[in-house]
């Protein structure tokens, strides 16, 4: 037997178990709330050109120089988690498309999240190479936020069961927050 055939049957038989794929969401939630942290200080600080082109951090150099200081190892830092949150996603895109009972709504959702990783490493440099225009940045951060539900979404999707769906909800009150002015949709604060 080689060795690619010896590969080709582990990932035919792997067949993560709920509580795998449940992990895997759940990892994929903390390395997103770890990157958004880090990106609050890499803003928080300044640090935002602490590398002034990208992908590299300087036009010689992957990584920042000890002339860049601080911020440079601060923004290195925040661009070097995405390595991190890529495994977490990676492994939740694996998990839930190898497990046993497959949920194509929780597939949909880790693809969605490895989507919009691309797009939020696209829009960080493209904050970095137009010089921190406010839009960029804002859109970046807005993105970040997105993502963050979609990863709280699937790590919810992955804890429901596989029953057939059921309200939790008393039809009175689903009454109420739909067919009532003041009941859901007309909240006022004043």
């Amino acid at each position: 037997m080689d060795m690619l055939s010896a590969w080709r049957g582990a990932a035919v038989s792997f067949r993560p178990s709920r509580n795998s794929v449940e992990r895997a969401a759940l990892f994929s939630v903390l390395s997103s709330v770890v990157i958004v942290v880090a990106g609050g200080a890499v803003r928080l600080s300044s640090s935002g050109l602490g590398c002034p082109t990208w992908p590299k951090c300087t036009d010689a150099s992957l990584t920042p120089t000890p002339a860049m200081g601080v911020h440079g190892e601060i923004e290195f830092a925040n661009r070097t988690l995405i390595y991190l949150l890529c495994a977490a996603v990676g492994w939740l895109i694996v998990a839930s498309t190898r497990q046993r009972d497959r949920r194509p709504g929780l597939i949909v959702l880790a693809w969605v999240q490895f989507a919009l990783v691309v797009a939020e490493a696209v829009l960080g440099g493209m904050s970095v190479l137009t010089g921190l225009n406010p839009f960029m940045v804002a859109a970046h951060f807005v993105l970040a936020m997105v993502f963050i539900v979609v990863t709280v979404a699937a790590w919810e999707r992955s804890r429901e069961g596989d029953g057939v769906p059921r309200l939790l909800v008393p039809r009175a009150i689903r009454y109420l927050s739909v067919n009532r002015p003041g009941f859901g949709r007309d909240l006022r604060l004043w």
